[in-house]
């Protein structure tokens, strides 16, 4: 997952929309199929240009020099197993027909953060919520270079970590939009994590 195709290709290869219909049963905003690879906004989560394509991601790993795949482990949090195990499933499955066999590797909730400190799972399916709802709070937990535990792939960038910084303190609103296409546009390029969905928050009351 070093290379960049590869996960280019992993990308390619998801099955977002039976993610949507079995795993989530609709419950969720799209975060993939945009239109097109530039981000439309300055805003987060906008959706990414991956689309399911089995062809193109077999081609990806061609060119990556891993024409026959490989065998790795796919992990989740067993405290969100109802979503996270029939969507691993389907990644597994997706994941196989293009050469990458994966193991699943179901980790109990208590010791989910726990096993993201190792930083040693190569695939994931991980949730996060940001407290503040600003783009560079969430790419500075998620993807800045300080290799927070939320930056669960210990993803690097010095182009990403020089737009980050400069839009937690850029006020002018054109710069700052600006800064953070810029870093949309990198994450997009270099795919370290694949977004698929914003799940929806439901709250259910009764009268009294």
């Amino acid at each position: 997952f070093d290379k960049v195709m590869v996960r280019q290709a992993v990308a390619y290869a998801i099955p977002y929309d039976k993610i949507m219909d079995v795993a989530t049963y609709g419950r969720g905003i799209k975060l993939y199929g945009a239109p097109s690879a530039a981000p439309a906004t300055a805003a987060w989560p906008q959706p990414f240009p991956y689309r399911t394509d089995l062809a193109k991601a077999k081609a990806l790993l061609a060119e990556a020099g891993v024409p026959n795949g490989f065998e790795t482990t796919l992990s989740f949090d067993q405290g969100f197993a109802t979503v996270n195990e029939p969507a691993a499933i389907l990644i597994q499955e997706s994941l196989q027909s293009i050469g990458i066999k994966t193991t699943i590797n179901k980790v109990p909730g208590a010791n989910w953060r726990g096993a993201l400190l190792k930083k040693d799972m190569p695939l994931i399916l991980n949730t996060f919520g940001g407290w503040l709802n600003y783009p560079e709070y969430f790419f500075f937990w998620c993807y800045h270079g300080q290799n927070a535990v939320f930056n669960t792939m210990s993803y690097q960038s010095a182009e990403m970590d020089k737009l980050i910084d400069a839009a937690r303190f850029e006020s002018d609103p054109a710069k700052y939009q600006t800064l953070v296409k810029g870093f949309v546009k990198i994450a997009v390029t270099d795919v370290p994590r694949v977004p698929l969905f914003q799940p929806y928050l439901d709250v259910a009351m009764q009268k009294g």
